[in-house]
Order: C-alpha cells, then structure tokens, then sequence
C-alpha cells in the first residue's frame, strides 16, 4: 500500500457522528472529492453516489466508473490460491518450493507464509509500478534477496513480492495467464464481470483518469505500457486491477454466499493469523485485513498508489458493506469510507 501526503482540505471535515449517510457523502463531495462510493446490507442499497470526474475535463465519476484498486488485488491472488485448495489441488502450508525453484534461505516458506506477509521477502526499492519486470525477473530477485531477519515482533511485514510470487504460482499450477487463471478460479463463479486488467474490455470512456496535476495528464492504467496479457510483475498480482464498485459489492455477496469459495476458504482467508502492529488491533488474514468491532469482526482492505485509492469494508455479521474508488487520492481520502462505515455500523449493524 502507498499512502500518499498530497494536499490538504479547504474545510474541516465533517464528523460522522453527526451526519448520515448521504450528508458525510456530501461534505466530501462538496470538498472536491472524485469517486464513487456504494453501501450496502443484505442485497439492498444504503448509498450509492459519486462526485468530480473521472477523465478530463468532460466526464463525471458515476457508479459504473472503472477505477484501479490497486492492493485490493491481493485478496483475488489469495482467494485464486484457495479455489485451488478447495479443489484439492494445494493446501497453505505447501512449501513453495513445489512450483519455483528457491536456494536454502528460503526453502521453508509455505503459501501461507506468502499470504500473510510473513514470510520475511523485501520489496526492492525503486522500482516503479509499470517497470519491465518479467516474471522470471522476481523469482530471481526474491532468490537473491536475504530475507528480513525478524521482519517485526509478530513477524508481519507488508511487501507486494509476497503476492507477486503467488501470482507466478496461480500461472505455473494452471498454466494459463494470470488473469485468465483469475477468471476460471474466481471472477466467472463469483458473476464479476468487471474486474480484470484486460479482458472486460471496458470503453474507454468509462476508465478512469488521474486527477493529480503531476504530470499533467496522469494515465489511465490501460495507457502505461502493459506487457501483452497484463502490466508487467513488479505489479502483477500484488496490485493494480480494475473494478467498479459494484464489482466489489458482487464478490462481497459471492464471499457470503459461498459461490466462488467454499465456507472453509471464506473463514481460512478472514482469519487474523497474524497482528500486524506489537500494539495494534488489526490482524492479518489470506488478502484482508481483521479486527474486532461493536459490530463483530471487520474485514476490509485498501489500495492506492499517490492517485487511485480503494477500500473495500465488509461486516459479515451483520452483511454490511462499504465500496469506495477514488481517482484523486489525497492524504485525508481514507476518512470517507472509514467514516461511512461509522455510521453504518452505528445506524444499521444487527
């Protein structure tokens, strides 16, 4: 994850505990924010709204805009892994040695190692997002590193690597593309229609565009310059998927409906295995991020890098979602989901 210091307010920001739902909307938007946000229990709509626009100058942010979700991609890889497990195919604690060749140093690290960034691989630095980085260029590069000696006391440490070679590993099991792996093992059963890199083939008109000023036409992700079947690995896998957020509310419903994994996968993905901070209350599970709330446990996940941001929040206890995309990441974005999903916990949890 990539959290940007960009910008700032021009008015404080509204506190949750006073607003609903579409009014905090409203001070965001009213505050220049570009997104879409969609909030959900059960199969009903609690919100559904967007401001500022999603391509220059013309073009205004609607439910159907398809954003990059940058890390939530991580939750994909993980769960494409664990179809795989309840096809039988694979267990977590496989070494990963099964699939890629490692040296000595690394020979004991497992799947699940991978998933819940404990497994101790760095990132290198540096590299941007779009380098031509083949696939063969990170199984190397993760060869060669040292792994972190006591990554934390808990022994989590976040790096992308971790999910890049879990995509080589969905490629090398199934022998397609990553994406199309994706797509056999939990796009098509889960009913996401929206969400890939290339195969939606979405119009143009409906990706967004960066709003930041840095350059001043920022991309679509689709104008970098893609290998054929994706972006290349420093981002493959660990992020930089697209979706809308009604893509998210559909692989919400699938996670609790049990279409794409099995209950067992669902509940081995959301298990906190491990605290992400010596002192913190959240817990990493396979993809999502855990805690425990008034409202029973909250899983959720978020993505950004310095101008996309995207969360997913889900409260399965009480079936309660929070979708957000924005293409205009500044540093004060991460308070409108979390603060939607505030009064929704308050107004709505059972």
């Amino acid at each position: 994850m990539f959290f940007a210091l960009l910008g700032c307010t021009d008015v404080p920001l509204p506190d949750p505990a006073d607003h609903d739902l579409q009014s905090y909307f409203d001070a965001f938007a009213e505050d220049g924010f570009a997104g879409t946000v969609l909030v959900t229990q059960g199969d009903d709509v609690l919100l559904a709204d967007a401001s500022g626009t999603c391509r220059r100058p013309d073009v205004a942010c609607a439910r159907d805009t398809v954003y990059d979700i940058g890390s939530l991609t991580k939750q994909f890889t993980a769960a494409g892994i664990m179809a795989l497990a309840d096809r039988g195919v694979l267990t977590p604690d496989d070494l990963v040695t099964r699939w890629v060749e490692l040296p000595d140093d690394k020979a004991h690290l497992t799947l699940h190692d991978l998933m819940t960034h404990t497994s101790g691989i760095l990132d290198p630095s540096l590299l941007r997002d779009y380098a031509k980085i083949t696939r063969d260029d990170v199984i190397d590069t993760i060869s060669r590193r040292s792994l972190q000696p006591d990554a934390s006391p808990t022994g989590y440490s976040y790096a992308n690597h971790n999910y890049s070679l879990l995509g080589a590993i969905l490629e090398i099991e199934t022998g397609l593309p990553y994406e199309e792996a994706l797509q056999d093992l939990v796009f098509a059963p889960a009913g996401l229609s929206e969400t890939g890199y290339l195969l939606p083939s979405w119009p143009d008109e409906r990706i967004a565009q960066g709003r930041h000023a840095w350059p001043a036409r920022w991309k679509t992700p689709l104008e970098f310059d893609w290998d054929d079947d994706g972006p290349w690995w420093n981002l493959r896998a660990n992020g930089g998927l697209l979706s809308t957020v009604d893509d998210l509310f559909a692989w919400h419903r699938a996670l609790r409906d049990h279409t794409a994994l099995t209950a067992d996968a669902v509940d081995a993905s959301q298990t906190p295995y491990v605290r992400e901070f010596e002192d913190g209350s959240t817990f990493y599970g396979y993809g999502w991020v855990v805690s425990d709330t008034d409202a029973g446990p909250e899983v959720w996940h978020d993505g950004g890098n310095g101008i996309f941001y995207a969360m997913a929040i889900r409260y399965p206890d009480s079936d309660l979602g929070v979708f957000f995309a924005s293409n205009d990441e500044r540093d004060d974005d991460w308070r409108l989901p979390w603060g939607l999903s505030s009064i929704v916990t308050r107004d709505f949890a059972q």
